[in-house]
């Protein structure tokens, strides 16, 4: 113990002075402890008085020059601080009555108050030094009843590196306090209903309540109580509970000050990783993985494109992994072990945390140095670990929300195989704005060295079978112009009645020439917007005539259009056979490896799928994958086309179809265009493919008029005889379970878009009536 006069932080320089100090409250209080005994001796009450009445006899009255002689009576009192509890350094003292001064305490009291230790707690909006809180908030519930929670103070004192919170508690138990005169009497309707105030609540009470009306007498016992768990709870719940108002800077500061302050010692590294999973792809923020061991190195990989199967089998069933805590728990997984090694790591904990039993990130602690992180650790930050699950996962949920935003502004409806690459895009964005930095431009979204997948089924003739139907209809249409112009009485026939009858004749003669197909769009506009016109200038000359043409305009408008419609029924029913076929594909593509897939749909249907490592960066993407794809697309396409075949005897306007697949060398390079919202080839050859896979579908067999396409039959455009020999071992196999004709016929194409040497093969699908 020590005995000499210490200012205390922020509780010096107060006008008011400390107070007189003296033992007369305690004397009091032990006496009516003898008092409430009936008379009987209670020896330590009794040994206490009997202390002090000798040292008084010896020395005369406490005061702040006759200490000394007292200090047995300070330690009788800390003796006899019943239900004290103490923290193992004992950070106790005893204060004067206005405790701006301790005069004794225990070394650790001392050594912490002459520490860095500084007030954090200080309530400036109602303009009062600490000092006069602590005042303030006694005098309210010793001479009104008034609780209020404002007798504790809290310092931050920085440890080994790392903050440290402790509370300060001001007992006045022993403080006698005297009005100077009347006591004022307060109005308390305004803390009616309450069962705590704080000092905002009693603000309007402080000009009634100068502490200079006031005499302090006695001591207060000081007590620093570590609070940092309670501090650090409440600040997580802070943050979780306002987590939408941060900016990026403010909340990496007082995350990295939360982690740092629970793992206790600067030597301690830790990090809180939020985990965003979009179909089984981790999202990582490189702001997160900053101080992260395992996932700044998973973080490398992510970026270049290459996360072993080790790595995703562990995202996918994550558990704790320790290393250096104790023997028998290190862990033996080679992906920890080697990457633990090569950091020279002493220690390291991996903590997976789960909100509503999902994934939502992880805690991860680590040190170079032997037996800084034990089992003591751990428990300390098992405390905390529900506070920083709720925390992570609200962490997510925003970010989810946010992302969504972005996305939704910027890109279109997302293919789930390539969404984690969207998403890491939006959060490069949404991080930029969270650090606010000037907006910078959407980082373009590509896939490199991916293999393209194209299919094409067209409805054959659809052009010509369309146009047919028009004309019957359009020729209908003419036929009832032609029958009302016939009504009109002749002897009144005017200018416009006349022009009207020579362009329907014009028109009938358009529909009924060999080279219709070039008026088509003549036809339309005459029977869709002239003729009407037409019509009304003849009512505006001729109001006779009005009922007649009103009566033609409803008749001509109800005919519509009874030969399109039940073409496009047919065609529509002939599609939804073959989308079904396609969607159906692509499950199975998406089963061996998970690949983008875009499906076009004009008179027939046609799509692309682009497969490849850079799609799906989680899985390995091996080899015979392809071959494999190459396989159900034909046998994909065989059986669209049985079905096509099927189903043309029920359709109304009968139709068939010819398949077309295109199989490319090499991978090729795509990226999203934002102006047409979809995936475009890059580079001057990838461009090629484009080119030339727009125009194979009119591709001439070479030497002869014949085009490569045909109904009942799969044609395969490709290029290179190592394609010449898959292709035909592909084929052979599909053969052999029946879709396919053992026939094959390969040739060579017409030069297209200046590529040359283009090869095809030609297999006939096996019919019910074959």
């Amino acid at each position: 113990m020590l005995l000499k006069d210490i200012q205390i932080e922020n509780l010096q320089e107060s006008p008011l002075g400390t107070g007189h100090i003296s033992l007369a409250p305690l004397t009091t209080y032990l006496h009516k402890i003898l008092d409430s005994l009936g008379g009987r001796r209670h020896l330590i009450p009794w040994f206490g008085l009997e202390m002090i009445k000798g040292v008084e006899q010896t020395h005369g009255e406490i005061g702040e020059s006759n200490l000394e002689p007292y200090e047995g009576v300070f330690e009788m009192i800390h003796s006899l601080q019943d239900g004290l509890r103490l923290e193992e350094k004992g950070l106790w003292g005893l204060g004067y009555p206005i405790p701006q001064q301790a005069f004794y305490g225990t070394a650790e009291f001392y050594t912490f108050i002459e520490s860095d230790a500084r007030l954090i707690s200080e309530d400036k909006k109602i303009g009062l030094t600490p000092i006069q809180q602590l005042l303030y908030s006694v005098i309210l519930e010793r001479f009104y009843e008034i609780p209020t929670s404002t007798n504790k103070l809290l310092y931050k004192v920085d440890q080994e590196g790392v903050d440290r919170y402790y509370e300060l508690g001001v007992d006045f138990s022993f403080v006698d306090i005297q009005r100077k005169g009347k006591l004022p009497a307060i109005d308390l309707a305004t803390l009616r209903d309450k069962d705590e105030y704080c000092l905002e609540d009693v603000e309007p009470l402080f000009q009634l309540l100068d502490p200079n009306n006031f005499t302090f007498n006695g001591f207060t016992i000081l007590t620093f109580e570590d609070k940092t768990v309670a501090y650090v709870s409440d600040w997580l719940h802070t943050m979780i509970a306002n987590l939408s108002q941060y900016k990026q800077e403010r909340f990496f500061g007082e995350l990295h000050e939360i982690l740092s302050t629970i793992a206790g010692s600067k030597e301690i590294s830790s990090s809180l990783l939020p985990v965003l999973e979009l179909n089984g792809y981790p999202i990582f923020s490189s702001d997160f993985t900053r101080e992260s061991i395992f996932f700044r190195e998973l973080q490398k990989r992510n970026i270049s494109g290459v996360i072993d199967p080790a790595t995703t089998a562990y995202l996918e069933k994550p558990y704790p992994v320790l290393y250096g805590i104790e023997k028998s728990l290190d862990t033996e997984d080679p992906l920890f072990r080697e990457l633990i090694e090569r950091e020279g790591l002493a220690s390291y904990i991996s903590i997976p945390l789960k909100h509503r039993q999902s994934l939502v990130g992880f805690v991860e602690l680590y040190s170079y140095i032997p037996n800084k992180l034990d089992k003591t650790t751990m428990m300390i930050w098992k405390t905390f670990i529900p506070l920083l699950t709720q925390l992570t996962a609200e962490i997510v949920l925003l970010f989810k929300n946010s992302l969504e935003r972005i996305i939704l502004n910027n890109f279109t409806a997302l293919n789930p195989a390539v969404e984690w690459r969207f998403n890491e895009v939006a959060a490069d964005r949404l991080a930029a704005y969270m650090r606010e930095e000037e907006e910078p431009s959407m980082e373009k979204v590509r896939f490199e060295k991916v293999y393209p997948i194209y299919g094409a089924i067209d409805v054959k003739g659809s052009t010509q079978l369309r146009n047919k139907i028009y004309k019957k209809d359009n020729l209908s249409k003419i036929d009832h112009l032609e029958h009302f112009l016939d009504t009109l009485p002749r002897d009144n026939e005017d200018g416009l009645i006349a022009e009207l009858r020579r362009r329907a004749g014009k028109m009938r003669n358009w529909l009924e020439a060999t080279d219709y197909e070039k008026h088509m769009l003549d036809v339309f506009l005459f029977l869709q917007e002239e003729l009407f016109e037409i019509l009304e200038s003849i009512k505006s000359e001729n109001a006779v005539y009005k009922s007649l043409i009103d009566n033609f305009v409803n008749q001509q408008k109800g005919l519509g259009g009874n030969h399109t419609d039940v073409f496009e029924t047919s065609l529509q029913q002939l599609n939804s056979l073959i989308k079904d076929e396609v969607q159906q594909f692509n499950a199975t593509v998406q089963d061996i490896f998970p690949s983008y897939f875009e499906l076009f749909r004009s008179d027939g249907v046609e799509y692309d799928m682009y497969v490849g490592q850079s799609i799906t960066p989680t899985k390995v993407f091996e080899p015979y994958f392809l071959r494999e794809i190459r396989k159900q697309q034909i046998i994909s396409m065989a059986r669209i086309g049985i079905h096509a075949a099927q189903i043309a005897t029920s359709l109304v306007v009968p139709m068939q179809v010819t398949l077309l697949i295109f199989v490319h060398t090499s991978t090729i390079d795509i990226s999203f265009r934002e102006d047409e919202r979809r995936f475009d080839v890059e580079g001057g050859y990838n461009i090629r493919y484009q080119m030339v896979k727009k125009r194979i579908d009119k591709a001439r067999i070479k030497n002869s008029k014949e085009r490569l396409v045909r109904p009942n039959t799969l044609a395969i455009v490709f290029q290179g005889d190592m394609l010449e020999t898959e292709i035909g071992d592909l084929l052979a196999e599909v053969a052999a379970t029946g879709l396919l004709k053992p026939d094959f016929e390969f040739c060579t194409l017409e030069e297209i878009q200046g590529v040359s040497e283009l090869r095809a093969v030609r297999a006939d699908i096996v019919l019910d009536e074959d």
